[in-house]
Parts: C-alpha cells; sequence; structure tokens
C-alpha cells in the first residue's frame, strides 16, 4: 500500500512538474515572439527614415550578396523580417548608419 501511494505521489509531481515547465516554455516563446515583432516594428521604422538613395544603396547591397532577394519588390510592406534586417546590416557595411 505505501509503495502505491509513493508511485502515486510520484507520478502526480512528476505531473505537475511538467505542466510547470510546458507553460514557463510557453511564455517564454510569447515573450520573445513579441520581442520580434517589436524589433521588427524598430527596424522597418529605421528603413522608412532613410533617403530613397540609402535605401537604394542597401537594397543593391543585400540583392548583390544574396542572390535569393534579387528583383525584390520595391513595397517595403510586402519585405521579410530577414530581408529589412539585411537591409539594415547592409546599410551599417556601407558606412550609412549604426549596426
Amino acid at each position: 500500500m505505501f509503495i502505491d501511494i509513493a508511485d502515486a505521489y510520484r507520478h502526480e509531481t512528476n505531473r505537475i512538474l511538467a505542466e510547470i515547465e510546458r507553460q514557463r516554455l510557453t511564455s517564454t516563446a510569447m515573450r520573445e515572439r513579441i520581442e520580434i515583432e517589436e524589433e521588427d516594428v524598430r527596424l522597418r521604422d529605421i528603413v522608412e527614415g532613410w533617403s530613397a538613395d540609402r535605401l537604394i544603396a542597401a537594397k543593391d547591397h543585400v540583392q548583390d550578396t544574396v542572390s535569393s532577394f534579387r528583383g525584390k519588390s520595391s513595397d517595403p510592406s510586402s519585405w521579410s523580417r530577414v530581408f529589412i534586417g539585411l537591409l539594415v546590416a547592409a546599410d551599417a557595411m556601407l558606412g550609412e548608419g549604426e549596426p
């Protein structure tokens, strides 16, 4: 009887610990998603403030460096987070901005 109680207690404790860990991971994922969205908005705001020449130079640099981004639309709303990040990095490499 004692073994059954101890076994049930151990199983319940492990179930609770697993649930706590699942909630922690979910919370971390949500927090990371929010941070990514905020960073995307921040970088898009930076890019929107650039002159046309600066944007063209950064875009050309990205397209020359990463062939999969060649022929990218000129509509900023269609650009992915990756492309926006690469534009900011290219701008920094070209000496226009800060990394």
